[in-house]
């Protein structure tokens, strides 16, 4: 259930559907577009499912985007001019559909989460063991 929550929140609240001409400087993508073989292919896939699709099929190859020469990823630092205007160009020349995955850009959530499961988990074992130390 938990898993699914993630998954939910990841895919519908904490990403958007955008055009070429909504793509702003410094957006995070929520997808690799990389070219290989002479085509342009995209891959929405998560961490997550590639992670299961890796023990599911045992090959860990399959952790990995191949390709010949990326055009953008899902990097922290986000997009370029330059990589916006890659992308206008491919859709301009319609080797790209018009409909890119934003990510919604939330710096300190993993952190909080972190945070919370760790006071979740470990907090009540935290203050037993101060009680007990102190005898009470």
């Amino acid at each position: 259930m938990f898993f699914s929550l993630v998954k939910v929140l990841r895919e519908e609240v904490l990403t958007k559907k955008v055009s070429a001409n909504e793509l702003k400087e410094w957006d995070i993508l929520g997808e690799w577009i990389y070219e290989k073989d002479g085509k342009i292919y995209r891959d929405r896939e998560s961490s997550f499912d590639k992670v299961i699709r890796a023990l599911k099929t045992l090959n860990l190859n399959a952790l990995r985007v191949e390709y010949d020469k990326l055009i953008a990823s899902p990097t922290a630092e986000g997009l370029r001019k330059e990589d916006i205007e890659t992308l206008k160009a491919l859709v301009n020349e319609g080797k790209l559909e018009d409909e890119f995955v934003v990510r919604n850009a939330m710096p300190f959530a993993p952190a909080l989460f972190l945070g919370f499961l760790i006071s979740v988990f470990y907090g009540d074992l935290f203050w037993w063991l101060v009680l007990k130390s102190s005898g009470l």
